[in-house]
């Protein structure tokens, strides 16, 4: 008889254990109808750039984004729709998504990106995902691949950070003579496109336009966002500019500068022309070592 009573005391405990175990996890209820039934609630928001003790407004950076969730176990996707961005609230965004079955799941957010955020596309499967560089725009994409396991039926809810894809430069031209009319600049070996988990594939170049209209006071001031190369290389910086000849306009091409830019990451390019020969100008590269977050850009010329 005593030791029955042992066991069944021994049974009542282990029951007691899991009970309490439910209740600290949030789903033990005994009335689900006060209950938001598989329902996930996620509010995202952005990484800080280095330097910044701030994290970011969200709508002032994200002008658009989607969302693809995925069944790891079916291998299908089972939902996916519109970040409402309008409902930002500083630096996050609360999104919801109704009526998700319990069960492992894989969620891809995109922001900025014109194909994933603009044209009606479904992927099968989560690596089908990826940014191109310079699809963001003005603005920088935004990306995240986030696993989570939906076992609740009064719901899940997570915060969820989204990686920027790209570095941010300021490009600086200062003390433009009047003969040079315009140009760009060109950084080379750059990736092609990022995935959700910020893996870089791909080489291209990005071309960044200027032209007289942009100058103020002899000085050409603009951002421009670009991705890291894909491999331990680096990437280089070429100046072309275009020159008036006598009436004529002449290019003339000059490799200023061997940089390992980095995702999420502050740099500031000074190129300043002094004067010289027309068509050989003189041009210094400096690096601003006072830049808060910069990080350092090694210009082997």
């Amino acid at each position: 008889m005593q030791t029955s009573m042992i066991k069944n005391k021994t049974i009542l405990n282990g029951l007691a254990a899991v009970v309490m175990a439910a209740f600290v996890q949030g789903c033990w209820h005994e009335d689900l109808s006060e209950c938001e039934e598989n329902v996930v609630k996620l509010t995202l928001g952005l990484e800080r750039l280095p330097g910044s003790t701030e994290n970011p407004d969200f709508a002032t950076e994200v002008d658009r984004a989607r969302y693809f969730i995925f069944n790891d176990s079916l291998n299908t996707l089972s939902a996916h729709g519109t970040v409402d961005v309008s409902k930002a609230d500083g630096p996050v965004c609360d999104m919801t998504v109704h009526d998700l079955p319990l069960g492992k799941y894989t969620m891809v957010v995109v922001a900025n990106d014109n194909k994933w955020t603009t044209e009606n596309v479904s992927p099968s499967v989560p690596d089908e995902i990826t940014v191109a560089n310079g699809e963001g725009g003005e603005k920088s994409s935004y990306v995240k691949r986030y696993s989570f396991t939906h076992e609740c039926e009064c719901g899940f809810s997570d915060y969820v950070t989204l990686y920027r894809t790209d570095a941010l430069v300021k490009l600086r031209l200062l003390n433009i003579p009047e003969y040079i009319k315009g140009g760009n600049i060109t950084v080379t070996n750059v990736a092609e496109t990022c995935r959700p988990d910020s893996l870089f594939s791909g080489k291209t170049n990005m071309d960044v336009m200027f032209g007289k209209e942009e100058e103020k006071d002899c000085n050409i001031e603009k951002w421009f966002s670009v991705f890291p190369s894909a491999d331990s290389s680096g990437s280089y910086v070429w100046l072309n500019i275009s020159v008036d000849n006598g009436g004529s306009l002449e290019t003339i091409l000059e490799r200023v500068g061997h940089l390992w830019l980095k995702r999420n990451s502050i740099n500031e390019i000074i190129v300043n022309f002094n004067s010289g020969n027309p068509f050989s100008p003189e041009i210094t590269i400096e690096v601003d070592k006072e830049w808060d977050g910069t990080d350092d850009i090694i210009f082997d010329i």
